[in-house]
């Protein structure tokens, strides 16, 4: 083998290495921990008040950015019972979330600006790129673990609390 040949067969090969070890790192990021996916986002709570009188508490990220909110859950395989997601926007508006690259099954709460639930879309389908809309203008939606809601008897009109609404 010549130094041309050679030089080729050793460029190729750094290639394939380097093109292996990049869709390996960004490929849905497969080993990373729920912390490390979610260390850019802030810890907060929320408070559910049903019209039975009851309050749920749940452990929440923030989804405040554009970055935040597209990034979502994205690759999260498991939630605490009491844990989940508040996606805060700049405005009222009809929000469309999807289940893209999100593998566990949802609860979807949009909320309006006064941090009531104005609908509830139980049981997302992991992983889709179908759209999820609100029929209503909402300004935040939360996310839990699927069945949540049915299990706790959360329902439209309940009440969100959290310092961002209200």
């Amino acid at each position: 083998m010549n130094f041309r040949q050679h030089h080729s067969v050793t460029t190729l090969l750094v290639t394939i290495v380097l093109a292996v070890v990049l869709t390996t790192a960004c490929a849905g990021n497969g080993s990373l921990t729920k912390t490390a996916r979610l260390a850019n986002f802030e810890k907060s709570s929320v408070v559910i008040k049903t019209k039975a009188g009851e309050r749920h508490n749940f452990a929440i990220y923030l989804a405040m950015t554009s970055a935040q909110r597209k990034q979502g859950l994205s690759f999260i395989t498991n939630l605490d019972a009491n844990e989940g997601m508040l996606f805060i926007f700049p405005k009222s508006q009809h929000i469309r979330m999807w289940m893209k690259n999100t593998p566990t099954p949802l609860d979807m709460m949009f909320v309006d600006r006064n941090g009531t639930i104005v609908q509830i879309v139980h049981k997302t389908t992991p992983n889709s790129t179908e759209s999820i809309r609100s029929q209503k203008n909402a300004y935040a939606v939360l996310e839990l673990n699927a069945g949540t809601a049915r299990r706790l008897g959360i329902g439209v009109g309940d009440i969100l609390m959290h310092d961002y609404l209200n």
